[in-house]
């Protein structure tokens, strides 16, 4: 990580959902003054005044417009405005409607933007924008799942108290939750290396945090024991471009306990074309 950098973090926040699937950043409680028959929209900003000792520009596309570790165009120091650094900035639309007693169906669509330049969140962007350029004139650019999509997360699907949750779509994987669920730091970008590179959370490629194409199961046995599923498909025959994880773990007198396993057919990780 550099030295001596200086962040100055604010996260505001409205009726933050219930079931969201991601739930980085500090403990922000929310309400609903903004739900409407089972319907919440929601939204996060989060905007840094950062200071790094070395780095390149700071870009107006990634997610975190700073780089955060020392890269090899890192060249000077940098002062600027970074985005969603505690916590990723995002609006979106979550809602549940009761089936039955037990049953309900579920949805949620998120879209993630960079508040201080009005771009959506676009890692690959970051990229493209050094195509060509020497380490001298590049700004920083670092891969990530984030690559323009109007939604970064959207699935739909049932859920039960007794059964669990079964939901279909764009979503977080296993092994990004499980992350977060146990780094400190919440996986946040600005705070440690886990959330820095988020190579760890994808399996070895930080494209991968989230996965289009998804099936994914999770359920909970009397708050002991927990489960979880997940399977991405790629729209024909052979195993090129998909994706199965699992996990299972449990929890007992304040102790936490989680094991997952993660394989992810035809991962890439991008760069900039030199």
């Amino acid at each position: 990580m550099k030295c001596g950098r200086v962040l100055l973090l604010s996260a505001l926040a409205a009726a933050v959902p219930a079931h969201a699937q991601q739930k980085t950043g500090p403990g922000i409680t929310g309400n609903d003054s903004l739900t409407w028959h089972g319907i919440t929209m929601y939204g996060v900003i989060d905007v840094g005044a950062q200071y790094d000792t070395h780095s390149a520009p700071f870009t107006p596309y990634r997610p975190a417009a700073s780089g955060n570790i020392v890269r090899q165009n890192g060249r000077q120091s940098a002062t600027g405005l970074t985005p969603s650094n505690m916590g990723q900035s995002r609006v979106g639309l979550q809602g549940t409607e009761p089936l039955s007693e037990d049953w309900s169906a579920v949805f949620q669509l998120e879209t993630f933007f960079n508040p201080q330049s009005g771009e959506i969140a676009n890692s690959l962007k970051s990229l493209a924008a050094n195509n060509g350029r020497t380490l001298a004139a590049q700004s920083v650019g670092v891969d990530g799942s984030s690559a323009g999509q109007a939604f970064q997360t959207a699935y739909v699907g049932l859920k039960s108290a007794r059964f669990g949750a079964l939901t279909f779509g764009r979503q977080v994987t296993l092994l990004s939750e499980g992350t977060i669920k146990y780094d400190p730091n919440y996986n946040a970008t600005a705070f440690g290396l886990l959330g820095a590179s988020n190579t760890y959370s994808g399996g070895g490629s930080s494209e991968d945090n989230r996965l289009d194409s998804t099936a994914k199961y999770s359920a909970g046995f009397n708050d002991l024991v927990h489960l979880a599923a997940l399977y991405k498909f790629n729209g024909s025959n052979g195993s090129a471009n998909t994706a199965i994880q699992a996990g299972l773990g449990g929890e007992y007198a304040g102790v936490s306990l989680d094991a997952y396993y993660s394989k992810l057919n035809s991962a890439i990780t991008a760069t900039s074309m030199k």
